[in-house]
């Protein structure tokens, strides 16, 4: 990734994208000239090394950093090594209690600072352009409404490419997959992971607590958490699978323990609310969803810590991966990554 960097830039030196066999050639002399810094000899440096130096060094642990770069710690040692040999120099001291940077991993960090933000510079121009000719970002969301983390998501990316726009498309799982192989939207937001379903693609981005949803004058609504076996032989509802299955009967049945257990379903979030608002029955929904929805005689309680979650990520047509979208994912792993100022 490193050379192909170093290769937009000679690229575009000649003035236009399409020479790059100019630009090759005169990479090459530059290279062999000593010119450049060993980066492109036999065995190069990769562009990922460097974030993994960076965040190694920020992290000072092997495990949160790969943790960081979502990436095996064996792998982000394995890469570490491979670039001190490459370099010739160890980058980090090493003991059981600590990692800190070498007096070369010092000087080195300076500059994988410098190039890292250098690629992210020219990856943002070079969107910008594309964002301008492109306009909009056509995103499909949950009929239960988007979670924060995507809200924060797309704020970031509008801050960062002002010329981006987002239509939200508000819908059914079975919907959006149709609207997203049909090429009428660019990604969808989808809770848990979807079926193997031929031309799609995805990426997970967090886990997303569920919380127990009842009826405000349930006895469950006085407790601070509940223990999902309290919900044995309480009537259960669930979200139609057709607007979401992984907030299906499924769920809460096997959340239960009774696989076999009748589960009522709603066609919409309005008609599940409105049902365990009546006294009906009781509800497992994402954090995210309880947050922000508010619905009167509705109490949100939360599950005994680590009882029940569901993965949040994002989908999109498995053909090459869109701009707009590709810039969703970057602005959502990053805001994912940041440490909580909690």
């Amino acid at each position: 990734m490193y050379r192909v960097f170093d290769m937009a830039i000679h690229t575009l030196s000649f003035g236009r994208l399409g020479n790059e066999r100019r630009a090759s050639s005169r990479l090459q002399k530059w290279s062999m000239s000593g010119a450049h810094v060993g980066a492109l000899r036999e065995g190069p440096l990769e562009f990922r090394q460097l974030r993994y130096v960076v965040a190694v060094a920020e992290e000072s642990n092997f495990a949160r950093a790969a943790a960081r770069e979502k990436v095996a710690p064996s792998t982000l040692g394995e890469q570490i090594a491979a670039l001190e040999r490459e370099i010739g120099g160890l980058l980090f001291n090493r003991t059981t209690r600590r990692v800190s940077l070498t007096e070369t991993g010092q000087a080195l960090l300076v500059e994988a600072r410098a190039c890292l933000l250098a690629f992210d510079r020219a990856q943002q121009v070079a969107r910008s352009v594309v964002l301008r000719q492109k306009g909009a970002l056509r995103l499909g969301v949950p009929i239960t409404g988007n979670p924060q983390q995507l809200e924060d998501a797309l704020q970031s990316c509008s801050q960062r490419y002002p010329a981006l726009r987002v239509e939200a498309h508000r819908g059914s799982s079975a919907r959006h997959v149709q609207a997203l192989l049909a090429g009428r939207l660019d990604a969808a937001v989808v809770f848990g992971a979807p079926e193997q379903t031929s031309g799609l693609s995805y990426q997970r981005l967090a886990v997303v607590e569920l919380q127990l949803v009842c009826p405000a004058g349930s006895p469950l609504a006085g407790q601070d958490q509940v223990s999902l076996g309290r919900l044995d032989g309480l009537s259960l509802i669930a979200l139609d699978p057709a607007l979401s299955p992984a907030l299906g009967p499924t769920l809460i049945s096997e959340a239960c323990g009774s696989p076999t257990a009748e589960v009522e379903t709603a066609e919409s979030l309005e008609a599940l609310l409105m049902t365990v608002a009546a006294g009906g029955a009781v509800a497992l929904l994402p954090e995210a969803v309880t947050s922000t929805v508010t619905w009167r005689g509705v109490c949100y309680r939360s599950l005994e810590a680590g009882a029940l979650s569901v993965d949040l990520g994002i989908s999109w047509a498995a053909r090459a991966l869109p701009t707009v979208v590709a810039c969703l994912l970057d602005e959502a792993n990053w805001l994912l990554a940041r440490p909580s100022s909690d």
